[in-house]
């Protein structure tokens, strides 16, 4: 099974220049922000500019519900996307509902996990004790 998935992280390093989880992230990052009604560079505009322009209102529920429904979507993709063998951009659009509350939900927290990115604070843990809050986020992204 190592093989298997050396090779499948091996595909994404040849097809994207980078790991599986960080092509993941980038991909729900962007679709998230889509439902947040974003175009796809106005919060990293935003955050350029120094966050002048950015409500606190709107930032806090960033934080604390969209990057943490990105980031749980991305959890979900990667885990349909690794246990189909496929890159992650090729998981079908109804194959992380499985994992968000459906019939694999037990199995989206088992290890191995992705390593846990600094640019959201916390760790899985934390997100797994949270997870009923931005549960429906993360479905509708």
């Amino acid at each position: 099974m190592t093989g298997h998935l050396d090779g499948w992280e091996a595909r994404h390093q040849r097809a994207y220049s980078e790991d599986s989880w960080v092509r993941v992230q980038r991909l729900t990052w962007a679709l998230t922000k889509r439902v947040m009604g974003w175009d796809p560079g106005d919060i990293e505009r935003i955050e350029e500019e120094g966050g002048a322009a950015d409500d606190p209102a709107e930032r806090a529920q960033r934080l604390t519900r969209w990057m943490p429904a990105a980031r749980l979507l991305a959890l979900a993709v990667w885990r349909a996307a690794r246990d189909a063998g496929v890159l992650v951009d090729e998981v079908p659009l109804d194959q992380p509902l499985w994992w968000l509350g459906g019939a694999r939900h037990p199995e989206l927290y088992a290890a191995p996990l992705p390593l846990w990115q600094p640019s959201m604070p916390g760790d899985w843990a934390r997100l797994q004790q949270r997870e009923e809050t931005v549960l429906d986020s993360a479905r509708g992204s």
